[in-house]
């Protein structure tokens, strides 16, 4: 794996449970929503958000399509409410005049470079009025096989030591943020955050609008 382990194909965490809560209810009261999941892995939170209600674009840079087609097999899902696109998030939005009214991004940020993430938000700002992040964080036990922990945030971006990739089966480079800097980050591309909180393991979760 490039990417380590899909969670989500496992369990929800806490900001998945805050977007499945929303969607809920925005479907209680009648509302539709559409939803982009990028970096969906194999679907575990696209095909839970589909069975409450939502229209899922579940976005990610791996062919999931089968393990997502076996999920879906399993699941009682509305017409057309979930579409897989095996995409990156930089072409994805390049390409896409889509807008959704929710966006998640559960570790996606960080496999970018601290320019690009830039882009990334900033872009987003016309495409969704609510984002739903997650990043891995600087103080987490990933970062103590990390290279470039202590460069500038612009170019911190690196690949974790051999034993870090065997570890956490994570081969591609990252950019890890302190919270204090995915806050900045958010804020100077005209993000509102709404809520926060870091994860036991030490990742960031940011709700924002």
């Amino acid at each position: 794996m490039q990417y380590g382990v899909d969670i989500t194909s496992i369990r929800l965490d806490d900001l998945d449970k805050r977007v499945f809560s929303e969607i809920q209810k925005k479907a209680l009261q009648g509302e539709s929503v559409t939803v982009l999941d990028g970096g969906c892995g194999k679907g575990g939170l696209a095909v839970s958000l589909s069975r409450v209600g939502a229209k899922v674009t579940a976005l990610d840079i791996d062919d999931y399509v089968d393990e997502i087609k076996e999920r879906v097999a399993g699941a009682t899902l509305p017409p057309h409410s979930l579409t897989f696109i095996q995409n990156d998030i930089i072409s994805f939005l390049a390409k896409s005049d889509a807008v959704f009214d929710m966006v998640v991004l559960q570790r996606v940020l960080h496999y970018l470079p601290y320019t690009l993430a830039r882009q990334v938000l900033s872009t987003l700002l016309i495409k969704t009025d609510a984002l739903y992040l997650s990043v891995t964080g600087a103080d987490t036990a990933i970062a103590k096989h990390y290279p470039v922990p202590k460069k500038p945030i612009e170019e911190r971006w690196g690949k974790l030591d051999i034993r870090g990739q065997k570890l956490f089966s994570i081969t591609a480079p990252l950019c890890l943020y302190s919270e204090k800097e995915i806050f900045n980050l958010l804020t100077e591309t005209g993000w509102r955050i709404d809520w926060s909180r870091v994860s036991d393991f030490g990742n960031i979760k940011v709700v924002a609008s």
